[in-house]
């Protein structure tokens, strides 16, 4: 059973202890309305949310890779924008 602490009292030294940081932090950026009236779709969807944890955990546990990944992502970018423009 999870026992119920205070948010100060998480432990960020363990891997659940980053991954919940993680979880809370794409949670709490959600609209509180949106989710009083159970809409997913306002501001956010699961499918949303779930990406944007994913992404926060590969930034805590695989920085280096993370890093790596996000700049072949931002140079195919530039590449694929090249590309069109000059097709265009």
């Amino acid at each position: 059973m999870i026992k119920s602490e205070k948010f100060n009292q998480i432990d960020c030294d363990t891997d659940e202890g980053k991954l919940l940081l993680a979880a809370i932090s794409v949670l709490t950026s959600i609209d509180t309305e949106d989710i009083k009236r159970k809409r997913w779709g306002g501001t956010i969807s699961p499918d949303q949310a779930y990406e944007q944890i994913m992404d926060l955990a590969n930034r805590i546990f695989y920085e280096r890779e993370y890093t790596i990944e996000m700049k072949r992502q931002r140079k195919e970018r530039k590449r694929n924008r090249l590309i069109k423009k000059i097709l265009n």
